[in-house]
């Protein structure tokens, strides 16, 4: 009987930057032969058309998800097949580039996964990931130890000293209404969860109190929805805010204070007295997921809200629809649940992306989406779903095939290799799957906002399709571009009609024209251009992948996890990124905010989650939070050194 121990797959990289292929032995380590086999891998990159193997043939290629015969009819055992792949669509700049999970399939149909190492490569050696200290900013710190505070308050003016009791509560001062006990027992939990810290931070009553707790109702206009103004005075804490989110974020810098100081006293302090009057930025501090390449349980969706909030970040983008997968249930099309979010061996969608033989997936009911939305909101973060329109959507195709046009037979393909993954505005089906989509988006999600995407179309879409062009030509358009902005103002109007606003990716308002006061651009690709789509009237939302990605590769090292069209991302260059910069003035109002993205292809692998996600996002939560000239690189990486946060406390990361 084979065994997975029995079977490892190594691959090699031996070309140069120009050089498209990898080099691949399989070896038999177990007692038994093997005979009549498919081997089957997956990653990130695939074939493209001109793509070929040497060494055996092709079965099943669908993106990066391939299957290979080899040109061997027998692998005895300590014996090895070699084969080589050309003509993938990138050449390797990381070893997480390689294969992320591979099996066979013998004869009898049984499946044996395959132990994988990571790729290598032929020339240069590998390093570890590394985030540089960076220049010598100005410091924070007024005394010999600074504050603990992620992100860091913009106007802190207070006499920090170390504490001697680092085990004692801050507790409530007698008369505090209930609903204040609420919220420090939430941020208690919430600081165990995030920290794995187990003493309590807060109390609600006790003799030996570390300092008394006074909430004060809010009179200073300035703080604004989120702001906050902690004063100290000695054993006293008083803690004003205008709203239920202010009071939650003065509540969080103070449990982050307290933890600082009592887990390192030699970095970090408390203040004695002074204030500290703290209004973020940015209204808009986004954190996007790729739920649909990889699949998140609400309980790990949980554990991120929790760091959302510990971060004082306030949107959660759930990305719920793409090539790989379909997340939420449509009535009327029951094969979205039960095809579009499974992918696995012997399924319509194959494995992807490293998601194994075995099935993969899950969708969201409208039960689950309920249970986040509520949990988020109790943390003072909104929900933004997303579906992806036109494009991306292969996983809808594979469910739910009668949306092809059966005579586009010359299609295209997309960036990320599926063929004509773009929904056909020829089709009526198109029409109806649409409008069921949006009604149960709008139905099912609370928030004002719906991202509807409209990134990645490519240039050729629907050249192939009788039915686009003569739909084109009857509107006297030249190119099917225009079909694209069609598609995505019919779903604005409908949109507008429930009452909900419009998110899109920028490459969106390519040929779309929507309506400005309803609709905000989400930049991604060309900051630099930005303000352009603010004088057109359209908000923005900031969110370059060449800062923000949290899922690119953080250095250029071979060994670095992670992605790499727009990387390396260091932790410099996410703090370091000016959001707004040559803004003119007078259009600055039309800057809603700034997003960080966390994408899924390198995903799947959870061991890759903290290792992309840290410490980076502290840098990005920070500058989405002060004003340009609070700025102090050093002392974030100080702090940074001293923080035990992570998505999940039971393993170091997501399981």
């Amino acid at each position: 009987m084979v065994e997975k121990n029995d079977l490892r797959l190594m691959s090699v990289w031996h070309g140069s930057d120009k050089m498209r292929e990898i080099h691949y032995s399989l070896y038999n380590n177990g007692p038994t032969p093997i005979a009549d086999f498919t081997l089957c891998l997956t990653g990130t990159l695939w074939l493209t058309e001109a793509g070929s193997v040497t060494g055996g043939t092709i079965t099943q290629a669908q993106s990066n998800f391939i299957a290979i015969r080899p040109d061997t009819t027998h692998l005895p055992p300590q014996g090895v097949w070699t084969f080589t792949l050309s003509g993938l669509n990138e050449f390797p700049r990381h070893a997480g580039d390689g294969t992320k999970s591979a099996y066979i399939q013998l004869a009898d149909a049984s499946l044996v996964d395959v132990a994988v190492q990571p790729l290598s490569r032929s020339h240069g050696r590998g390093g570890r990931a590394r985030v540089a200290a960076g220049p010598k900013r100005d410091s924070w710190a007024r005394s010999d130890v600074s504050l603990s505070v992620i992100p860091f308050p913009n106007v802190a003016s207070v006499a920090v000293s170390r504490i001697s009791s680092p085990g004692m509560p801050i507790i409530l001062a007698p008369g505090t209404a209930e609903p204040f006990i609420e919220a420090i027992n939430r941020i208690n939990l919430l600081c165990r969860r995030v920290t794995g810290r187990t003493e309590p931070v807060f109390a609600p009553h006790g003799d030996n109190a570390f300092r008394y707790l006074h909430f004060e109702a809010g009179s200073d206009s300035r703080l604004g929805k989120e702001g906050y103004k902690l004063t100290f005075d000695g054993a006293a804490i008083y803690l004003e805010a205008l709203t239920e989110a202010g009071c939650l974020y003065g509540l969080i810098s103070l449990a982050q204070m307290l933890a600082g100081a009592s887990t390192a006293p030699e970095q970090f302090g408390f203040p004695g007295r002074g204030t500290i009057t703290d209004i973020p930025r940015f209204a808009w501090r986004g954190l996007h997921l790729d739920v649909a390449r990889t699949y998140y349980p609400p309980e790990e969706i949980q554990a991120i809200i929790d760091v959302q909030a510990w971060l004082k970040l306030n949107v959660l983008h759930l990305h719920l629809t793409d090539d790989e997968a379909w997340r939420i249930e449509v009535p009327g099309y029951p094969r979205l649940a039960a095809v579009a979010a499974w992918r696995g061996h012997g399924l319509p969608l194959p494995p992807l992306l490293g998601s194994g033989s075995g099935p993969y997936g899950g969708t969201y009911s409208a039960a689950t989406i309920k249970q986040i939305e509520e949990y988020a909101a109790d943390r003072a973060i909104k929900i933004l779903p997303e579906v992806d329109i036109p494009g991306h959507a292969h996983a809808a195709f594979t469910a739910i095939p009668e949306l092809r046009e059966p005579e586009d037979i010359d299609g295209y393909h997309s960036i990320q290799g599926f063929f004509g993954n773009a929904l056909n505005p020829s089709q009526p089906q198109t029409d109806a799957f649409l409008n069921a989509v949006v009604d149960t988006v709008a139905s099912q999600f609370t928030g004002a906002w719906v991202h509807i995407g409209g990134d990645e179309i490519a240039d050729n879409t629907w050249m192939g399709s009788p039915g686009a062009l003569a739909l084109a030509s009857q509107a006297g358009l030249t190119s099917t571009g225009p079909l694209q902005g069609r598609m995505i103002e019919a779903v604005h109007g409908q949109l507008s009609g429930l009452s909900r606003s419009t998110i899109v990716w920028e490459e969106a308002l390519h040929h779309a024209d929507l309506a400005p006061e309803r609709t905000v651009a989400m930049v991604w690709q060309h900051p630099e251009r930005s303000h352009e789509l603010a004088r057109q009237g359209y908000g923005v939302i900031l969110a370059p992948g060449n800062a923000y990605y949290l899922d690119m590769a953080s250095s250029a090292d071979w060994d670095a996890p992670g992605g790499y069209w727009a990387g390396p991302v260091s932790l410099e260059q996410t703090y370091d990124f000016e959001p707004g910069l040559n803004w003119p003035a007078h259009l600055l109002d039309k800057l809603k905010g700034v997003q960080a993205c966390i994408w899924g292809e390198h995903m799947v692998d959870r061991r890759n989650f903290d290792a992309l996600v840290f410490p980076r996002i502290f840098a990005y939560a920070e500058r989405a939070w002060i004003d340009r000239t609070n700025k102090d690189l050093e002392g974030l990486l100080n702090r940074i050194a001293h923080s035990t946060v992570r998505v999940n406390r039971d393993s170091g990361a997501p399981t």
